[in-house]
């Protein structure tokens, strides 16, 4: 339930990469919540599905989608129109203040011709960010400072706001369900991160094994051909639930149901955390950086054997780890947090 005595004065903007570069900043949104005493009004992108996830959270006052940026010759009067769209949205809202949870200067320009003071628009200050932002609101020293994790960004940037360490957790609430599904996550951000059809049967039937009949395969319109051909071998076996034409908020309320999580890394991993799913991750072109915000040890990473091969954009590096040792991940999953069937 909302607190109806917090009233909704701050604006945070967060348009990272994706649903799990978003979802991994929670922590810090509810420590400004929880500092200032306000709930957020957000501007994100519309990949996120922030406006599903956040509905009802105590935190969380609305989440408005923003125009996604576009390159090329093509995209420089759209981009125009967009930024003119977000300074008018911002007066709209009229915040106090401004929380920029990502290094473009876009926002900060936005933010810097809008009505809200700059002493109380705060930012990393990497780049041309730094030209606009007080030094008292950023990290970055200067426009020569090296880059950082963008989730270490964030962190440093609200701990240095507050003068204090995040206190809050990375946790979201929903009504408590019971839980019944292994959730098998075929939905990928691109194909570099598709572990494969055949390598998830395989971990299905092992886990069949082990006395699981009712599974969640978690994807999206683009894994429905892979949804359908694993769904059809296992056909009059076991309980499937296929997701594929599914909206996030029903997506969410299955995965909130689940046992535990195996899968490619995507953004529902993310999410798992939040909920406090036990996962098992299969990583690929990206290093894992889930470390950075897994308090409760609930990640088992699944990472490639050979890091020379980790090119972003290349399949190889995920196409190279064996259906043993996704199976050597889960098993300890599952004893070092004692489920059952």
């Amino acid at each position: 339930m909302k607190n109806n005595n917090i009233k909704s004065s701050i604006c945070v903007i967060a348009t990272g990469k994706g649903m799990g570069n978003f979802f991994s900043n929670i922590a810090y949104f509810k420590q400004i919540c929880k500092e200032e005493g306000s709930r957020i009004t957000f501007f994100t992108r519309k990949l996120t599905s922030a406006a599903d996830v956040f509905k009802g959270q105590s935190f969380c006052e609305k989440v408005y989608y923003i125009d996604e940026y576009k390159r090329g010759l093509k995209g420089i009067f759209q981009n125009f129109l967009s930024f003119l769209n977000i300074v008018k949205l911002i007066n709209k809202i009229n915040p106090k203040k401004i929380f920029i949870l990502h290094s473009s200067s876009r926002y900060t320009l936005a933010s810097f011709f809008s009505k809200v003071s700059q002493k109380n628009i705060y930012a990393p200050g990497y780049r041309f960010q730094n030209f606009l932002i007080n030094n008292e609101n950023k990290i970055f020293k200067s426009y020569f400072s090296k880059p950082l994790e963008p989730k270490l960004e964030n962190k440093l940037l609200v701990e240095k706001i507050y003068n204090k360490k995040i206190t809050e957790d990375n946790s979201i609430k929903l009504k408590d369900d019971q839980k019944k599904y292994v959730c098998v996550t075929i939905a990928q951000s691109g194909i570099s991160r598709q572990w494969g059809k055949d390598n998830y049967i395989k971990i299905i039937e092992y886990l069949i094994t082990k006395g699981f009949k009712f599974f969640l395969i978690l994807s999206g319109p683009s894994q429905k051909d892979i949804e359908d051909q694993i769904s059809t071998y296992f056909i009059d076996k076991i309980e499937i639930i296929k997701t594929s034409e599914l909206k996030m908020n029903d997506c969410l309320k299955l995965l909130n149901q689940s046992i535990f999580y195996v899968g490619n890394d995507t953004g529902f991993p993310h999410l798992s955390i939040s909920l406090k799913i036990p996962s098992v991750v299969i990583h690929g072109d990206c290093v894992p950086h889930f470390h950075l915000y897994d308090e409760q040890n609930l990640i088992y990473s699944v990472d490639t054997d050979y890091p020379e091969i980790r090119k972003v954009g290349s399949d190889t590096a995920i196409k190279s780890i064996s259906v043993d040792k996704v199976r050597t991940a889960v098993d300890k999953l599952i004893a070092d947090h004692d489920l059952l069937p």
